[in-house]
C-alpha cells in the first residue's frame, strides 16, 4: 500500500507496486510458523488455586512466552483485553466456537476455530451427534466469516481413535470442516509403533501413526486437506504416565524431536501442551505438562524449544540427510534469505559418531540446549559429530555431505576437555612489545588430545600460531606470550582462536582479546590522549607512577579506568568489548554522573588539560556544570561546580553512579564495604547479585571498599553536608555506592554550588589503614 500526491506536473512520489500475498489461516511458510502452544490466561481445567497475585503471575508468564519465540496460542476464551495483551507480544490466538466466540473472535482477528468439542473420540457421545453439532458450527462459520477455517475433530492417534475417525468420515464428516485437527500424543499403549530400538512413547511413533491416518483420509478422498495438531506434549508425572518414563531430559528430547517430525510430516501448526504447569503435584499427570513450572521457573524443555525456534525458525525443509539410515534420523533445512543451511540429526537408541564432508572452513555445532561451538574440518573437508537422543544442529553456509556413522558408548565428551583463557583483558606497560596471558587447560578424558592456539590482530593477520598436546589428566596453565601490533591504539583488539581436537570432532572457540597499553611513566602527573579500539574520539588519561585514570570527555566524562600500575587492575567495572556501546546501556560500567538527568553521555567541553588538571564543562537550562579532575599520588580528586546563569533560582539534582571492582574483580565475601556508623565501622561483605542493601547515614566523611584477598582498597572522601544517604547496590560481579545531592539543593540566580570528592587507592591495605580518620580532602559549600 502506498500514498502519493497528484500535482499538475504529475504524480509524486512515484510508487512502484509490488505483489504481496497475505498468509491464509494456519499457513506455514517456515518452521517457526508451525510452532504454537496451549496457554490459558486463567489456567486450565486442573489449575491448582492458591492465594497469590494471579495477575502478576499471568503477566510474567506472557513475557516468558514471548521470549520463547512461540507466535501462536490455543485458548478457549474470547476476551478483547486479554487478546490485546497477546497481540502486543506478537502472539496470535486460536479459539473454540462455543457461545459467541466466532462472532467476537473474528472481530478480533481470529481466523481459525476448533470444531464442536474437544476429543470426541474419547467421549461417549455418539459420532452422529458430534457430527450434527459440527455441521451446525460449520454452517455458522460460513455465514459469519467464510474465509475462516474450522479445525476438527481433534481426535487421537490410538488405533481406537483412528477407527473412530474412519467412522466419522463414513458418516459424511468430510465436508463439515476445513482442516484436519489431531491430538498427536505418543503413548505406550493403543497401537503406537516406534522404530526398532526406540522406547515406547517416543515421538518417532508419529511416522507410523500418520501412515495410518493418511490411509484413512486417502480412502475418503480427503488427502489434500491441511493437517494440524492442537495438542502434543509430555507430562513428567511419575505414576501412570501414559507415555512411560519421562524425565525432564527425556521430555525435552521428545518435544524437540517431535516438533521436527511434525514439520517433516507436513503439519501446518502444532500446539504444544502446554506452556505452564497446572500445579505442583508431581504425581498428577495433568500438573506437569508445562515448559515452565507452576512458579514460572523455566524447565530444560523451555530452553530447548527456544533454541529450536532460534536455530530453525526461519528455515524450510529441504529434505532428508541423504545416506543416513535408521535408527538415526536427520533432516536438511534451508534459510534462503540468510544463505544458511541447518542440518539436524539424532539417534534415540544411543550415541553415534557421524562423519560429514564440508566445503566451508567452519561448521557451527549447536546442541539441543543452545550451546554453540565451531567445528573445523580437516584438509579434505571431513569432520565428525557425536550425537544421540538429544538432537544436534549443524549450521553451514554451503551444503554438507553425510559420509558414514558408527556406534559410540558415550554420546558426548562435552566438559571432558576444557581450554579457557583466564583473562581476555590484559594490561601492559606502554613500551611493551609483548603481552602475556594464560589459558587454563584441563583434559579429563582418557586420551591425549591436540590443541592449536591462534591470535589474529585487527586486520585478521596471524600474530601467534602454536600447537599444544593436552595430555590425559592435564590440569595446568598454558602461558602465552604474543607480540603486539605496532600502532597508536592504547586499547588493541585481537581475536583469540582455540582449536581443540576432541573425540567428538575438532572444535574452534573464538574470544575477543583486548590489550591495554598504559601510558609511560613521566615526571609528576601527565595528561595525554589515548585511542581505544571501538571509539572514534580519544579518551583523556591522567597518569603518574602509581595510577592511570581514563576519562571519556566526549561521552559525559565517564571514568572508564582507575588502574593501579602495581597490580595492573581496574578498580571500576569496564568490559572493553562494550566500550563503544556504553551510551546504550542504562546502568552499567565506569563512573558517570548526571545533573537534572542530563549529561550522562553528552560531550563535555575541554576547558583545560594541563598542569595535571583536566577541566570539563557543559551547559543546559541556564545551568553550567564544571568538573575538574586531578591526580596526586594514589588520590583521584573531582571538584564539581554548578553555576546558575539564569535570572531565577534553580533546583538541582546531581547524581554519581559508580560500579566498583576493587582489586580488578568483584569477589563475593572477600570484597568488603566499610561504612562509618556512629562510633563504629560497619563491614558489609559483597555478595554477587543480592540487589539493594541498606546503607544509612554516614557518621564520618568517608566510606571504603576493600579487596581483602588482594589487600587493596579504594577509600572515598566526601563532604557529608552535600549528599543524601548513599545507595548501595550489589550486582553481578560489581557493587555500587551511588551518591545524590540532598533534596533541598537550590542555587540562587548568579550563584554557584560546589563540592569535592576524592578516591584514594590504598595498596597493602588493612582494617587499620582503611578505618583511620580521613583528612578533610573533599570540601563542599553551597551558594557561593
Amino acid at each position: 500500500m502506498g500514498v502519493t500526491a497528484i500535482y499538475p506536473e504529475g504524480e509524486y512520489p512515484e510508487v512502484i507496486a509490488q505483489a504481496c500475498q497475505m498468509p491464509k489461516p494456519l499457513e506455514c511458510r517456515k518452521f517457526g510458523d508451525m510452532v504454537g502452544i496451549n496457554h490459558f490466561w486463567d489456567g486450565g481445567g486442573n489449575r491448582q488455586e492458591e492465594d497469590r497475585n494471579a495477575d502478576a503471575y499471568k503477566t510474567v508468564a506472557l513475557d516468558l512466552l514471548q521470549q520463547c519465540g512461540i507466535k501462536h496460542i490455543r485458548w478457549w476464551v474470547v476476551d478483547k483485553g486479554i487478546y490485546e495483551k497477546y497481540y502486543a507480544k506478537g502472539i496470535g490466538v486460536y479459539t473454540y466456537t462455543h457461545g459467541r466466540n466466532m462472532e467476537e473472535g473474528n472481530k478480533l482477528g481470529v481466523w481459525a476455530f476448533a470444531g464442536a468439542g474437544n476429543e470426541p473420540d474419547l467421549s461417549t457421545t455418539p459420532i452422529e451427534t458430534y457430527l450434527g453439532r459440527l455441521q451446525k458450527v460449520y454452517a455458522k462459520k460460513q455465514e459469519i466469516c467464510p474465509e475462516a477455517v474450522i479445525c476438527a475433530p481433534s481426535s487421537g492417534l490410538e488405533d481406537s481413535s483412528i477407527e473412530w475417525l474412519d467412522k466419522f468420515y463414513q458418516l459424511g464428516g468430510k465436508d463439515s470442516f476445513d482442516v484436519l485437527d489431531l491430538h498427536t500424543y505418543c503413548k505406550i499403549a493403543g497401537g503406537h509403533k516406534e522404530p526398532e530400538g526406540y522406547p515406547k512413547g517416543a515421538p518417532e511413533a508419529m511416522y507410523d501413526n500418520m501412515r495410518k491416518i493418511r490411509e484413512i483420509v486417502k480412502k475418503h478422498g480427503d488427502e489434500n486437506k491441511p493437517v494440524i495438531s492442537t495438542e502434543f506434549g509430555y507430562s513428567e508425572a511419575i505414576p501412570n504416565n501414559p507415555s512411560g518414563k519421562v524425565t525432564p531430559l527425556i521430555k525435552t528430547q521428545y518435544l524437540v524431536r517431535g516438533l521436527i517430525i511434525h514439520n517433516v510430516l507436513g503439519f501446518k501448526r502444532v500446539f504444544l501442551y502446554s506452556f505452564w504447569d497446572e500445579g505442583r503435584d508431581q504425581n498428577f499427570t495433568e500438573h506437569t505438562f508445562g515448559l515452565i513450572d507452576y512458579d514460572l521457573q523455566k524447565k530444560p524443555a523451555y530452553y530447548a524449544v527456544q533454541n529450536l525456534i532460534a536455530t530453525m525458525g526461519d528455515c524450510t525443509l529441504a529434505g532428508e540427510i541423504a545416506g543416513l539410515e535408521q535408527p538415526s534420523f536427520g533432516y536438511h533445512y534451508r534459510d534462503n534469505d540468510k544463505e544458511k543451511n541447518v542440518y539436524v540429526i539424532w539417534d534415540g537408541t544411543g550415541g553415534r559418531k557421524a562423519t560429514f564432508k564440508a566445503s566451508d572452513q567452519k561448521v557451527t555445532r549447536i546442541d539441543m540446549m543452545g550451546t554453540a561451538g565451531t567445528l573445523v574440518p580437516e584438509k579434505d573437508g571431513s569432520f565428525t559429530v557425536v550425537y544421540g537422543p538429544s538432537p544436534v544442529y549443524l549450521v553451514t553456509k554451503s551444503a554438507i555431505e553425510y559420509v558414514s556413522s558408527e556406534r559410540v558408548n558415550n554420546p558426548s565428551d562435552a566438559g571432558a576437555v576444557e581450554l579457557l583463557p583466564l583473562k581476555t583483558q590484559v594490561m601492559v606497560a606502554g613500551d611493551a612489545t609483548n603481552a602475556a596471558f594464560a589459558i587454563d587447560a584441563k583434559n579429563a578424558s582418557k586420551n591425549d588430545l591436540d590443541a592449536r592456539i591462534i591470535i589474529l590482530d585487527g586486520n585478521d593477520k596471524s600474530v601467534f600460531d602454536q600447537k599444544y598436546e593436552i595430555k590425559s589428566g592435564m590440569n595446568e596453565h598454558l602461558d602465552i606470550s604474543m607480540p603486539l601490533a605496532q600502532n597508536e591504539l592504547a586499547l588493541q583488539k585481537y581475536t583469540l582462536q582455540i582449536i581443540q581436537s576432541k573425540e567428538s570432532g575438532t572444535f574452534a572457540e573464538e574470544y575477543a582479546l583486548f590489550v591495554r597499553k598504559l601510558p609511560p611513566v613521566g615526571d609528576g602527573v601527565t595528561i595525554s590522549k589515548a585511542m581505544f579500539s571501538g571509539l572514534s574520539e580519544p579518551v583523556y588519561c591522567l597518569s603518574n607512577d602509581k595510577v592511570v585514570v581514563s576519562i571519556d570527555a566526549s561521552r559525559g566524562a565517564r571514568v572508564l579506568e582507575i588502574i593501579d600500575r602495581k597490580t595492573l587492575s581496574n578498580q571500576i567495572r569496564l568490559d572493553y568489548s562494550l566500550v563503544a556501546d556504553l551510551p546504550s546501556i542504562p546502568y552499567a560500567y565506569g563512573i558517570w554522573s548526571t545533573m537534572n538527568g542530563k549529561f550522562k553521555n553528552s560531550p563535555m567541553n575541554v576547558v583545560a588539560a594541563a598542569d595535571g588538571v583536566l577541566e570539563l564543562s557543559a551547559e543546559a537550562d541556564e545551568l553550567e556544570l564544571v568538573q575538574s579532575w586531578s591526580l596526586k599520588g594514589g588520590s583521584l580528586s573531582l571538584a564539581t561546580r554548578i553555576n546558575n546563569k539564569g535570572q531565577g533560582e534553580k533546583k538541582v539534582v546531581y547524581k554519581i553512579h559508580p560500579e566498583y571492582t576493587v582489586g580488578g574483580t568483584g569477589d563475593s565475601v572477600t570484597d568488603i564495604i566499610y561504612l562509618p556508623k556512629g562510633e563504629r565501622v560497619e563491614k558489609v561483605p559483597f555478595w554477587s547479585g543480592l540487589g539493594e542493601k541498606p546503607c544509612g547515614q554516614l557518621s564520618q566523611n568517608w566510606w571504603a571498599a576493600f579487596d581483602s584477598g588482594a589487600s587493596i582498597a579504594i577509600k572515598q572522601t566526601l563532604a557529608l553536608q552535600d549528599w543524601a544517604e548513599p545507595r548501595i547496590w550489589f550486582g553481578q560481579g560489581h557493587y555500587n555506592v551511588e551518591l545524590q545531592t540532598r533534596r533541598e539543593l537550590v542555587i540562587s540566580a548568579g550563584q554557584a554550588w560546589s563540592t569535592g570528592l576524592v578516591w584514594d587507592l590504598i595498596e597493602k591495605a588493612s582494617e587499620e589503614t582503611i578505618s583511620a580518620p580521613s583528612l578533610d580532602k573533599a570540601e563542599g559549600n553551597t551558594d557561593e
